[in-house]
């Protein structure tokens, strides 16, 4: 049985490692029906068959995102930043929470690499410890994988198209909180916003 098709989209200005490294890692999914699209705000080459580029020049990134949602098919769309990158079991986690039809977004921990400095992964505990925001954005336990939440960053958060259409996409005037707001508007509509430790 095929997967649900997802289309993950990735905001930037230019290419460089950052973004080389996020997209060489998103073609290592272990997922068979993705596809990616690149945001730029200029032309640029890309050899896979799986990216299609759309440029967009210089604007906020939740113009990106809306306008790639706009030009996709696709049932889901898996949002991540450019200086980010999943790993493998990524969407094949995050996609079967979406069973259930009350669910309209999915997005897990922004972890740092494995070689980050012993600051950085001081930061990052306190963060998500019950000292950090991680508590406060808590609602109630949704399984042993995942809790209900108030809101998720856009830099790991997958979402129903469908959702994302109803709640007329991101918030274009905004430069920075977007996310925030698309979490807000998700909940007002009656759809849950999950957090699993595993995506």
């Amino acid at each position: 049985m095929l997967e649900p098709k997802v289309s993950i989209i990735i905001p930037f200005k230019e290419l460089n490692k950052h973004v080389n490294k996020c997209i060489e890692k998103c073609l290592e999914l272990d997922y068979n029906n993705y596809d990616i699209i690149l945001l730029p705000d200029e032309a640029i080459n890309t050899n896979s068959p799986k990216t299609k580029v759309i440029v967009t020049g210089k604007v906020h990134p939740s113009i990106k995102r809306n306008l790639a949602v706009s030009k996709t098919d696709s049932e889901f769309i898996a949002s991540i930043d450019s200086d980010a990158y999943p790993d493998k079991d990524w969407l094949k986690n995050a996609i079967p929470f979406f069973k259930d039809q009350n669910i309209g977004a999915v997005g897990g921990p922004n972890s740092i690499p494995k070689d980050a400095s012993l600051l950085e992964k001081a930061a990052i505990h306190i963060i998500y410890s019950k000292l950090g925001l991680d508590s406060a954005y808590r609602i109630k336990k949704y399984n042993n994988k995942g809790y209900e939440c108030r809101e998720l960053a856009s830099s790991n958060l997958i979402f129903r198209k469908n959702v994302l259409e109803k709640v007329h996409g991101y918030k274009h005037t905004l430069p920075t909180g977007e996310d925030s707001m698309i979490s807000f508007d998700i909940r007002k509509s009656g759809k849950l916003i999950i957090n699993s430790s595993d995506v």
